[in-house]
């Protein structure tokens, strides 16, 4: 079982969420995500951050990926809305967005009986996106921030795109870009 007191300890980011409603609201998210995935609070360590697109020795996880995208949109924000008064965004909905935006991975990822990342039976039926999105939506989420979940990855190439999921979005790509930089998938030698 995953507790409050542990998302709440491992994501102090949800403090940055001054809606309290909504706070709870995506708290209760990512501990229902987590749980779903069959994940306990010492294994959702292991949740890997992909598992075609990286090498199964990347050490960057979930967690760290969800922790790095809140943090640099929040970077960005603190950079950018205090400078050009005309981007109006929902401060609440793009840290929420960057929380939540892979909740779904919980469910779409496993690790096997020799600890390397794979795809789980639920990946065949749905994307992270996907799930993540009806799971925001279960719990009552803001269509808006909903949709941000649902159209983060190619998915949502042909999709609205508020300036909160333009944000959020380009941080998860170039985060992920990073990463798969640094630990590509090894391509079998012909």
């Amino acid at each position: 079982m995953i507790s409050k007191e542990f998302i709440r300890k491992e994501f102090p980011e949800f403090d940055w969420i001054e809606d309290v409603e909504l706070r709870d609201k995506c708290v209760a998210v990512l501990q229902e995500g987590i749980e779903a995935g069959g994940w306990t609070e010492e294994t959702v360590y292991q949740c890997p951050i992909a598992v075609s697109e990286m090498s199964a020795d990347c050490p960057v996880h979930n967690l760290d990926h969800i922790h790095d995208v809140t943090n640099m949109c929040k970077a960005v924000c603190d950079w950018l809305l205090p400078r050009y008064s005309f981007m109006q965004v929902d401060w609440d909905i793009i840290i929420a967005a960057a929380l939540l935006h892979d909740v779904g991975k919980f469910t779409e990822y496993g690790v096997n009986d020799q600890g390397k990342p794979v795809y789980t039976e639920k990946a065949k039926l749905m994307r992270h996106p996907l799930a993540g999105a009806l799971l925001a939506s279960k719990h009552g989420l803001p269509d808006k921030l909903v949709q941000i979940i649902a159209t983060h990855s190619f998915e949502g190439d042909r999709s609205y795109q508020c300036p909160e999921a333009l944000l959020m979005k380009r941080i998860d790509t170039a985060q992920f870009g990073m990463v798969n930089y640094f630990f590509p998938a090894k391509k079998a030698v012909e």
